[in-house]
């Protein structure tokens, strides 16, 4: 029987000089990775397609976070799995900013030693070394004027307990990310609805995979939102007969939605006997608990 692989300090080290957690867009190495080489996680693992790479994910609750993200309208780039400096350094941003300041900001070292917190360590073969600790996604995304500032967010499971070691230890990420000036978010399937979740995970395909253009996206936004109130079919064959093809016709339907020019309640279902109905920007903005900033983080 094949014993589970452990993190020990060899391994963390290992890590760090292979490179893991640098880098930005198809350029970017997660620090834990979706490999036979690392431990298992605790979840069920994804690998999703993002910049010429794959987007790897421990969990089905890190899946439904990035599917969140994914309606971001200005969303730049995604890192999962980040790791967190442990003697403090530059910011994150200026992997995309060569502008920003060289200041150098805190690192979890002495974040812990001014919240009173005793750093994870990890222990092996008569070593203990500190634990580099990671947040689950980094989001890059872009201001009006054009600049990059970032949102980071921690990705917990059901019923996760905020209490005890367990909250000291996302107060050191929390303060970590705010010492920078970036906004954290503690998302829990208690944060979204799951059939909003599950209609995500079902229109995904459609949603970004063949991306068309803006402009043609817009040009049947409003066939669309005519065609609410009744079941999606009719307004998907409605369309069908404009476009000559089904898949290109689910394509345009989706993105439209995932971008919010067609905000539909996504309570109600993917399926094409369900009846979709129209819901105001700020309703359907509140489905998502990412862009409206809904965090567990009390």
């Amino acid at each position: 029987m094949r014993k589970t692989k452990k993190f020990t300090p060899n391994l963390i080290e290992k890590y760090h000089k292979l490179g893991r957690g640098k880098g930005t867009f198809s350029e970017y190495i997660p620090f834990h990775r979706v490999s036979r080489s690392d431990p298992s996680s605790i979840g069920l693992s994804h690998l999703k397609n993002w910049s010429d790479r794959k987007l790897e994910l421990l969990s089905n609750c890190e899946n439904d976070a990035l599917l969140f993200a994914h309606m971001l309208p200005n969303l730049i780039d995604i890192r999962e799995q980040i790791p967190l400096s442990y003697e403090g350094g530059l910011h994150e941003v200026k992997d995309y900013d060569t502008y920003t300041s060289n200041q150098n900001f805190l690192g979890t070292k002495q974040i812990c030693e001014e919240l009173g917190i005793k750093h994870p360590k990890v222990n092996g073969k008569g070593r203990s070394i500190p634990w580099t600790m990671t947040t689950d996604l980094l989001l890059t995304l872009k201001s009006p004027d054009n600049k990059p500032y970032l949102l980071a967010i921690s990705i917990k499971p059901k019923n996760f307990i905020l209490e005890g070691r367990s909250k000291r230890i996302l107060e050191i990420e929390k303060t970590y990310w705010e010492n920078r000036g970036v906004e954290w978010l503690l998302i829990t399937p208690e944060t979204y609805h799951p059939n909003v979740a599950l209609t995500l995970r079902m229109t995904y395909h459609w949603a970004m995979h063949s991306k068309i253009n803006e402009n043609e996206l817009r040009r049947y936004a409003d066939i669309l939102i005519e065609g609410s109130e009744r079941p999606l079919y009719l307004t998907l064959n409605k369309l069908k007969e404009k476009l000559g093809d089904m898949s290109l016709t689910q394509c345009i339907f989706w993105q439209n939605v995932w971008t919010g020019n067609v905000p539909i309640d996504l309570n109600r279902g993917w399926r094409p006997h369900d009846i979709y109905q129209i819901i105001s920007p700020h309703e359907f903005q509140q489905l998502n608990p990412i862009l409206c900033r809904r965090s567990t983080w009390k």
